[in-house]
């Protein structure tokens, strides 16, 4: 049982409505849990003991809990590939320059060359000139605009 999130990169891509509905579910699915509470600690007790039988059974047990879970987590998933297809209009037209931050706070900056098939994307590294494949969703999650595209200085 886990809570699913957007992060707050992509929430900045969402409409008003579609804001409204990402609050609106968040607060219900926190009630939901309020009222359910007894569910979520004995769940959360039988995973420091790692018993997965007992898990199983407790899952079993509590179905209907589970199945609003998993509503709430769909609807939540839904939203987020809507955000993300709106941030893929932003981020990745042909000539932005978008940047990644790696693990040792490397800054790497590519400029989008062109949509190559309907999910990848062809984009070259800016120091280097090496020409990379990445698949759209990728892009979204993990890059960002660099100043130049959003056109600071």
């Amino acid at each position: 049982m886990y809570n699913r999130y957007i992060n707050k990169k992509l929430q900045k891509s969402f409409n008003e409505s579609d804001a409204i509905k990402y609050k609106n579910l968040k607060r219900e699915r926190n009630l939901f849990l309020g009222k359910n509470m007894v569910t979520v600690l004995q769940y959360r007790t039988l995973c420091q003991q790692r018993n997965w039988r007992a898990k199983w059974d407790h899952r079993q047990n509590n179905k209907s809990f589970y199945r609003q879970m998993d509503n709430f987590n769909s609807q939540v998933k839904k939203l987020e590939l809507k955000a993300l297809e709106n941030f893929e209009k932003v981020l990745l037209k042909e000539g932005n320059v978008i940047c990644y931050t790696g693990w040792n706070k490397k800054v790497y900056r590519f400029i989008v060359l062109e949509k190559e098939s309907r999910d990848y994307y062809n984009i070259m590294e800016i120091g280097t000139g090496r020409v990379a494949t990445r698949k759209w969703i990728e892009l979204c999650r993990y890059y960002e605009l660099d100043g130049i595209s959003k056109g600071e200085n």
